[in-house]
Parts: C-alpha cells; structure tokens; sequence
C-alpha cells in the first residue's frame, strides 16, 4: 500500500509539479516514462485490491471452518 501510495505522489509531482519549491513537471519532457509510471501505479494498486479481497476471502473461510468444527464438537442434549 506504501508503495503505491509513493507511487501517485511522485507522479503526481512529475505531472504536475511544484512551483513553490522549484520542481518543475517533467512528464512534458519525458512523456514515455510518465505513462509508464501511471500504468505501474495503476496496476499497483490493482494489485493491492486484489490481495484485500483474497485476504477477506481466506478470512471468510477461516472462520466458516472454525464455526463448523465448533458445531462439530458440542456435546447434544
């Protein structure tokens, strides 16, 4: 997550820039490697996505099994 967090930042100060500290945006100059970097990012956090959703899922069945295995060991009346 930090890394794509950066990620944007930095790109954002490549597109943009910041005239109140001097940098001055870049992607005009180098146009290839800016829409390089907002597809790297992207896919980033694409990625970061999809680990969450099969962190959830693991979660989810962890916890369905746990459930079963209780059914399965409490005595019956």
């Amino acid at each position: 997550m930090a890394t794509a967090s950066i990620g944007t930042a930095a790109g954002f100060l490549a597109k943009e820039g910041n005239d109140k500290i001097g940098w001055t945006e870049v992607c005009s100059y180098f146009h290839r490697f800016c829409s390089r970097a907002e597809s790297s990012v992207a896919f980033s956090f694409i990625g970061l996505l999809l680990f969450l959703l099969i962190c959830t899922i693991s979660h989810a069945y962890a916890l369905k099994n746990k459930q079963q295995e209780n059914l399965q060991q409490s005595p019956s009346p």
